[in-house]
C-alpha cells in the first residue's frame, strides 16, 4: 500500500525542499504539489476512498484558498470518508492562536511550526521506528 503526501504550500522552494527530504526518507511515498488549498482540495478529493495513506502537510497563509478556508471545505465533508487521512498543520506563524484554532478541527493531527526537523518527518510519515 501506497503513502501519499499532499504539500499544499505557495512556497515553491519549501515545496521542493520537503520533497528532497521526504524522497530522501522513503522513495517509495508519492509527492503531491499544491500551491494553495483549492488545488490541494482538487487533487485530494480524487483519493476520499482510497485504503491509501494519505498525509496532508497544510500552510495556513496562502493566496485563493488559504489553509483555514482548506480546513472549513474540508469540514464540510465527510471526513469519516478519508480513511487513512493524516492532516498535519505546517506554517511560519508562531501565533499561538494559530496552534489553538488549528486543535478545534479534530482531524487536524498535529500543528509543527516550519521548518520540519528530520526526526518530524519521520514521525508524520510514520516511518519511526518503536
Amino acid at each position: 500500500m501506497s503513502s501519499h503526501v499532499f504539500i499544499i504550500d505557495d512556497d515553491e522552494i519549501l515545496r521542493l525542499l520537503t520533497i528532497e527530504m521526504i524522497e530522501s526518507l522513503d522513495d517509495k511515498i508519492i509527492c503531491h504539489q499544491c500551491e494553495n488549498g483549492k488545488v490541494g482540495l482538487e487533487t485530494l478529493e480524487p483519493m476520499l476512498n482510497s485504503s491509501e495513506t494519505l498525509i496532508v502537510l497544510l500552510d495556513l497563509n496562502m493566496p485563493v484558498l488559504n489553509g483555514w478556508e482548506f480546513l472549513d471545505q474540508l469540514d464540510k465533508k465527510d471526513i469519516n470518508k478519508f480513511k487513512n487521512l493524516n492532516l498535519y498543520v505546517l506554517t511560519s506563524s508562531i501565533n499561538d492562536n494559530d496552534r489553538i484554532k488549528s486543535e478545534q478541527y479534530p482531524f487536524v493531527k498535529k500543528f509543527y511550526s516550519k521548518p520540519l526537523s528530520e526526526e518530524d518527518f519521520m514521525k508524520v510519515l510514520q516511518l519511526e521506528k518503536i
